[in-house]
């Protein structure tokens, strides 16, 4: 809830500029933790609201689109396999400034204001 209009105005305009952005939709991921180190570090130290980004070769996914991780289910399995899926919503992928990078703290060249 936000008592301020305008800060809820900002904050659609900027929800429909994440959603007018044609983008790959994936709702959820499901992976073999157990299948590598990689994976089980994965699994072990995401949490929800972190954002992910991977690539994928058969399914055409790039690492330039990012998600937020927005549920993590844990499922071991008799053979004692372990999988984890994650629920995933669009991340988004503009630039944002960030304090004391060379190269990404420029306003207006090389970030943009967020909220």
């Amino acid at each position: 809830l936000q008592p301020n209009q305008e800060f809820g105005r900002q904050v659609a305009l900027y929800e429909l500029s994440l959603l007018a952005v044609s983008r790959t939709f994936l709702p959820s991921i499901t992976f073999l933790a157990n299948y590598s180190n990689a994976h089980m570090l994965a699994m072990l130290q995401t949490e929800i609201s972190d954002r992910v980004v991977f690539s994928e070769p058969l399914s055409g996914l790039a690492n330039s689109l990012s998600w937020i991780v927005n549920s993590v289910d844990i499922a071991i399995l008799p053979e004692g396999q372990i999988t984890c899926t994650w629920g995933l919503v669009p991340g988004d992928g503009t630039q944002y400034w960030q304090l004391g990078i060379v190269g990404s703290s420029e306003l207006g060249l090389t970030t943009v204001l967020g909220l």
